[in-house]
Order: C-alpha cells, then sequence, then structure tokens
C-alpha cells in the first residue's frame, strides 16, 4: 500500500509541476518507463493496466502544451531540419512496411511505439518556449530520476537480471535497459548542468550518482555503466571552464577508480563475475554482428535481383522474419540499411549530421552563459550516449525516437537562442535609434531661435 501511494504521490507532484511550469512535463516522459514499472511492482490493478501510466503522461503533456500556450513565448525561425529529417525516415520506414516479409509483426511494433515517437518529435518540444524552460526539465528530470532511483536501489528485489513484484514474489519484470538509461541520463544531468551553487543541488547530484552507479550495476547493464562513466568527462569542458587540466586528469582518474571499485565490489559480494567478464563481452558483442550480418547478406541477396531493394530496403521489421533473423538484431545502423535500404541510411546520416551542425551553433550562442552551457553540454552527452547505445540495443521504430529527441531538443534551444538574440539586438537598436533622436531635437528645444528657420525681424530702436 505504501508503494501505490508513493506512486499516486509522484503522478500528483508531476501534474502539480507541469501545471505550475510546463517544461516539468519532459521529466514525465523520460522517467516514463521507471516509472510505470514501479507502479505495476506495486499493484495488481496497475499490472493489468499497464497502459494507465502511459496515458496519464500523455495527458501531463498535453496540459504542459496548453500552459505553455499561455505563457509568453520566442518566435522561432527557419526550417527545423533535424525534426524534418527524422520524420521523413519515419515516414520511409512506415512506407516500406507495405513490402516487409515480417509485415503483420511491423505493424504490431509500430503500434507498441508511434506514440512515443509522435510525442518526442513532435510534442515535447513545443514545452519550450523561452531558453530557461529546458534547464527547468531537464533539472526535473534529474529530481525525478535521482528519486526513483533511490526508491528501487532500497526497496526493489532483483533476482538476476528480472525484478521482483512487492505483492506476488513469483512474478518477475525484466527490462533492466529501462533502468540503465535512466541511470545513464541522471548522471549526465548530475555532473553536467550547472545550478547556482547550494547544499541542495550539491547534495542531490551526490545521490543521483551514487544511486545511479549502484542502480545500473544491479541491471547489470555494461554498456551504459561504462557511458555513463565516461561521458560526463568528455562533455565537462562544454559545460563549463576548466580550472587547470591537473584538476581534469585528477577527476577522470578518480571516476575510473570508482567506477572499478564498484564492479569489484559487486561482482564480490553477488558472485556476477561471468557477466563482466571481458569473454561474456566479446560472444554478445559476436552475437549481435551475426545478426547483423545475415540481414544485410539477405538484402544485398534480393538486390542482385531487383535494384530498387538496395535503395528502398528489405521493407521495415523484416528481421523479424524466420526467414532472415527472426528478431531484430540490435544494431540500429546496419538494421536501417537492410531494412530501408540506402534511402533510409541516407536520412538517417542526414538527421545525425544536421545534429552535430546544430550542436555546434548552439555552443557559439551559449558560450558566455553557464546554465546554455549546461543545457547543452547535458543534451549533446545525452545524444552520444544513446547513439553509442544504438550499436548494442534496440530497434529503429522502438529507440530512434529517444534517441533523436536530445537532438531535436538541442534544434529548439538553438532557434530559441537566435530568436532571442535577434529580440535583443532589435531592442538594443531601437534604444540606439531613440537616443539619437533625442540628442537631435535637444539643441532645437534649448536654443530654438538659434536653429529656427524663421526670418529675425530687424531691430527696432524705437521699440
Amino acid at each position: 500500500m505504501i508503494n501505490t501511494g508513493i506512486y499516486a504521490a509522484l503522478l500528483l507532484s508531476l501534474l502539480l509541476g507541469t501545471l505550475y511550469r510546463p517544461a516539468i512535463g519532459l521529466a514525465a516522459l523520460a522517467c516514463i518507463q521507471v516509472l510505470d514499472f514501479w507502479g505495476q511492482l506495486a499493484s495488481p490493478w496497475l499490472a493489468e493496466n499497464g497502459i494507465f501510466t502511459n496515458l496519464y503522461v500523455v495527458g501531463l503533456i498535453a496540459i504542459g502544451l496548453l500552459r505553455a500556450q499561455q505563457c509568453s513565448s520566442e518566435k522561432t525561425h527557419g526550417i527545423p531540419w533535424v525534426q524534418v529529417l527524422v520524420i521523413c525516415l519515419w515516414i520511409e520506414a512506415g512506407i516500406s512496411l507495405y513490402w516487409s516479409p515480417a509485415f503483420k509483426q511491423g505493424v504490431g511494433e509500430w503500434g507498441k511505439y508511434w506514440p512515443y515517437m509522435m510525442l518526442h518529435a513532435s510534442l515535447v518540444p513545443l514545452l519550450f518556449r523561452r531558453p530557461i524552460d529546458l534547464q527547468h526539465g531537464l533539472s526535473a528530470v534529474l529530481v525525478l530520476g535521482a528519486i526513483l532511483a533511490v526508491l528501487v536501489d532500497v526497496f526493489v528485489r532483483w533476482d538476476q537480471r528480472f525484478i521482483v513484484s512487492f505483492y506476488n514474489p513469483n512474478e518477475k519484470f525484466w527490462n533492466a535497459l529501462a533502468f540503465a538509461q535512466l541511470a545513464g541520463y541522471v548522471t549526465i544531468a548530475a555532473v553536467l548542468l550547472n545550478h547556482r551553487k547550494s547544499w541542495f543541488w550539491g547534495l542531490l547530484k551526490g545521490v543521483a550518482i551514487a544511486s545511479s552507479v549502484i542502480l545500473v550495476v544491479k541491471s547489470g547493464t555494461r554498456g551504459q555503466f561504462v557511458l555513463m562513466a565516461a561521458l560526463p568527462i568528455v562533455f565537462l569542458p562544454m559545460s563549463r571552464p576548466l580550472g587547470s587540466m591537473k584538476t581534469y586528469v585528477s577527476g577522470v582518474l578518480l571516476v575510473a577508480c570508482l567506477a572499478s571499485a564498484s564492479i569489484f565490489a559487486y561482482d564480490s559480494f553477488t558472485h556476477q563475475d561471468e557477466r563482466w567478464s571481458s569473454g561474456k563481452f566479446e560472444s554478445d558483442w559476436e552475437l549481435r554482428v551475426m545478426m547483423a550480418d545475415k540481414l544485410l547478406n539477405h538484402w544485398l541477396k534480393a538486390s542482385n535481383g531487383d535494384p530498387t531493394v538496395l535503395l528502398l530496403g528489405l521493407g521495415n521489421s523484416a528481421s523479424f522474419s524466420q526467414g532472415i533473423i527472426g528478431f531484430y538484431p540490435h544494431m540500429v545502423v546496419p538494421e536501417i540499411l537492410g531494412e530501408e535500404g540506402l534511402l533510409g541510411l541516407g536520412l538517417f546520416c542526414a538527421a545525425v549530421w544536421m545534429s552535430i551542425c546544430t550542436t555546434r551553433s548552439a555552443y557559439r550562442l551559449s558560450i558566455e552563459d553557464p546554465v546554455q552551457r549546461g543545457i547543452l553540454a547535458t543534451l549533446a552527452a545525452s545524444f552520444t550516449f544513446a547513439f553509442i547505445l544504438s550499436f548494442k540495443q534496440g530497434s529503429l521504430v522502438g529507440y530512434s525516437a529517444e534517441l533523436f529527441s536530445f537532438a531535436i531538443l538541442i534544434e529548439r534551444q538553438t532557434r530559441l537562442l537566435v530568436s532571442a538574440k535577434r529580440v535583443q539586438v532589435e531592442k538594443e537598436t531601437m534604444k540606439h535609434q531613440s537616443n539619437l533622436v533625442i540628442v537631435s531635437k535637444a539643441p532645437a528645444e534649448v536654443f530654438p531661435n538659434l536653429f529656427s528657420t524663421q526670418s529675425v525681424p530687424p531691430f527696432d530702436p524705437a521699440k
């Protein structure tokens, strides 16, 4: 009952937060999977009606959009190319489903994930109307993610990589990757976001990092663990200026030692050495490469008889066909090449390239603002985190929305910054022009006769 009460309190807090600041709705979407799992672990009704949390979050986003419409906003200009390219990639993938050998499985995949795609690409960016809004949204992700990480670490019992239900010890759930993804994003936000110096943010960030490390090690997700330790260090110079190279190198060594100690301690207490061994790493990687190789071989063979397959691919979700793999290959880029062809891969690469270009533009605009630098570093590191992991997990339909959501938010932030700069320049120009007008009028007002164009009557001695 207590765990269900915690779930209800979290939902209520998100509702009140979104009403207060619409950008807080981002936290609900970023933490939706772990929040949903907590509810299902706590309540049999939520376990049977797993869609409830998803519908609640959609409702929160809708409320946030309505509230955002009432707030003052910066007008953005230009074409959001990352957003356009990602949507074009999805359209091409959806059309290719019609010639896919696994049409039925593909429809099932799209049925599960299209709402997330719509939310990430089209609706969530509209929650942010001013450059400061993303600071509130990402801070909310940090707070909610830290709370969930602590709750899972303290109350949830793990059985290998499965989590055990609170109300039924025989019922187990598996989605270790969801917990690890959240832990990675929370750690990145804790390290790279810049807040005013206070005991609250210092304590919160320390708790967030510690609980996230424990969570990702418990879940046994190796890739996330390595990246959440490395990427904050890589992107730290983007977030804030470094005092000296000696301090930076010391931080790198400290993180490396802590990461190694965490793995060693966990292995010593739980005897799970096999999963963290180099042999297990290699075997899992070889399995993914083998599945991707089978898909690409089928694509190349089909291209020999039909050149259009080379361009358009075997069709979305073709990997699910028993004649090819029977499941998705856990490597997004080879999957896109085999299923959506050269056209799909071209759209994907163009979207990634535009994401990089947008990040560079955003950095030039935010270099003098510590808060904006922290926002950009957090989003860029999160995008890199998701992109690297796309070579070991996920599929185009199931993972690309999360992957490109960070790039789309960087693009949105860049357009808001450009708009804010434009408004600032216009105000300064108008102020400068008004000062010129005042200066030009001042002599005439003080010495009206000196600047008068009327003829002065001659002096009359009689007067």
